[in-house]
């Protein structure tokens, strides 16, 4: 596999972890975060107005090299204009996941978060090479159950006498953010696509605010 200078910072796409993490949060500190690959085939999702790729050989077509991995230099947070972030697998840069991350629809205006970026981040420590899903989906739920566990053990012990320890108990609830990050990416889901969902079943399901019998008596088909 070929990695070809990053035209910025001089350093190959096998080595701007950091800095592209940087980067991804910079972006999002000032209302400027784009897009994160969601481990999937997006070509076959849908059709696509333009990739990532095509709007650099637009604005940059001295950027695209057929020998680099993904077809271009170094990766899509490396071009401000792209209004994106990594693919959260990054840190285990191959083809598969080059593509798939310069394979993403190009979007003018910005769509999320730096939960994106704090994905991408987290994943650097991920011990499961991207195509284990299955052994990364297990070690997410068990994880996630273990840690939520350890947050509610912190609170019991108030029950015990202990003085409530606020700042181990945000680090308790980190991990287990971390946990489902890594529960996102073993469905080639980002943090910002789950949140959205979220949001907007919520949306629907209480259009004015909770509301319990709303609660009770939900539609068919509201999980």
């Amino acid at each position: 596999m070929n990695f070809t200078p990053d035209t910025k910072s001089g350093t190959d796409t096998n080595t701007h972890v950091a800095s592209s993490a940087r980067r991804n949060g910079r972006f999002a500190n000032n209302g400027q975060a784009g897009t994160c690959a969601r481990g999937v085939n997006l070509n076959t999702e849908r059709k696509m107005k333009m990739t990532l790729r095509e709007k650099v050989a637009e604005v940059e077509p001295g950027k695209i090299n057929h020998r680099a991995a993904g077809g271009v230099r170094g990766c899509p947070s490396y071009y401000d204009y792209l209004n994106a972030v990594d693919h959260p697998y990054c840190y285990f840069c191959s083809d598969t996941t080059c593509k798939e991350c310069w394979n993403q629809e190009y979007k003018p205006e910005p769509e999320i978060t730096y939960l994106d970026a704090y994905q991408m981040e987290a994943m650097r420590t991920c011990s499961f090479h991207y195509d284990e899903q299955d052994k990364m989906m297990r070690h997410a739920v068990f994880g996630l159950c273990s840690e939520s566990g350890e947050v509610a053990g912190i609170l019991q012990k108030v029950f015990q006498g202990h003085d409530f320890d606020k700042e181990h108990f945000k680090k308790e609830l980190g991990d287990c953010l971390w946990m489902i990050a890594e529960a996102c990416a073993s469905v080639g889901a980002t943090l910002s696509e789950i949140a959205s969902m979220n949001i907007q079943k919520l949306r629907e399901r209480y259009p004015d605010g909770f509301d319990p019998e709303k609660s009770k008596n939900r539609k068919e088909g509201d999980i």
